[in-house]
């Protein structure tokens, strides 16, 4: 240190005296890397469905909607008293929406 220095310039040089010579930069960089590589990693499907493939997000939601509400009914039917004539399992297959027959 320069003797005409500021002492408050000397203890600051001092204590960044440790970091001379290290690659501090170096290690910066491959730490800001590393976070970029693991939060882009984590987040591959919704840049996919975002700005790659919003249409087939669009239709993949729609088809898992269609799913849950199939298995919803599936359950409500397997859950409610057979009709007569049907069983349980008859009744989860016939389709709710169909016009019903006359007897």
């Amino acid at each position: 240190m320069k003797p005409n220095q500021n002492p408050a310039t000397q203890n600051l040089d001092r204590l960044l005296a440790i970091f001379a010579g290290k690659r501090i930069a170096f290690w910066l960089a491959v730490a800001i890397a590393i976070h970029i590589v693991v939060i882009g990693g984590c987040s591959v499907n919704t840049i996919y469905d975002r700005w790659i493939d919003p249409e087939g997000a669009k239709q993949r939601k729609q088809a898992a909607i269609e799913e849950r509400q199939r298995a919803e009914l599936a359950a409500a039917a397997a859950a409610a008293p057979a009709v007569a004539g049907l069983t349980n399992a008859a009744a989860v297959v016939r389709d709710i929406n169909a016009p019903a027959t006359p007897a």
